[in-house]
């Protein structure tokens, strides 16, 4: 082929060759995060020397509701949880280098050991599945001071629960509800 015709058809498999983000789009809403989920836990970063606003397994927390459908996610938590029109991007991470990308940073620490620190019973080496939430209209928690503007993740742990940043350095563990 001469290099007149390979342009063009350089260009065209260029423009039909999903992305990242347009193979995720055309997977759909994760049906692992649709329903209702339950606060089953409150962590804080052990080592963490200042006074946070909620603290380990917080009663005001535990035992709230988040649900979370194809078109809206809410939940009963202190701060608002109104999500509608939420945005899903999907990617995989060890669960220790999302919290040392996320959450509130201490240098002088080993970030590989992250999960250790916020007491989460998951290997924090092992792969996991993060969820990205953003909304077309309002929350689904905090998305700074790390992490992409208007995005939130949720990570789906071994045996079915789930993890997501909240405010104050907080991370909620969460268990479907039946």
């Amino acid at each position: 082929m001469t290099p007149n015709l390979l342009m063009p058809l350089l260009l065209v498999s260029l423009i039909i060759q999903p992305t990242p983000l347009q193979a995720d789009a055309r997977r759909g809403f994760p049906k692992e995060l649709i329903g209702k989920w339950q606060v089953v836990g409150v962590r804080l970063d052990s080592t963490f020397t200042a006074r946070t606003y909620y603290e380990y397994d917080d009663k005001s927390l535990l035992g709230k509701t988040v649900t979370i459908q194809r078109t809206e996610a809410r939940g009963n938590l202190p701060e608002t949880l109104w999500c509608i029109g939420p945005n899903i991007t999907e990617q995989r991470s060890t669960l220790d280098g999302l919290l040392a990308k996320t959450m509130a940073r201490q240098e002088e620490l080993e970030q590989s050991a992250a999960s250790k620190r916020y007491m989460l019973a998951a290997d924090g080496g092992a792969s996991v599945t993060v969820y990205w939430v953003g909304c077309g209209k309002g929350d689904f928690g905090p998305d700074v001071p790390f992490g992409p503007g208007g995005e939130n993740w949720i990570a789906l742990l071994p045996g079915g629960n789930a993890a997501t940043r909240w405010y104050d350095n907080t991370i909620l563990l969460l268990k479907r509800k039946r």
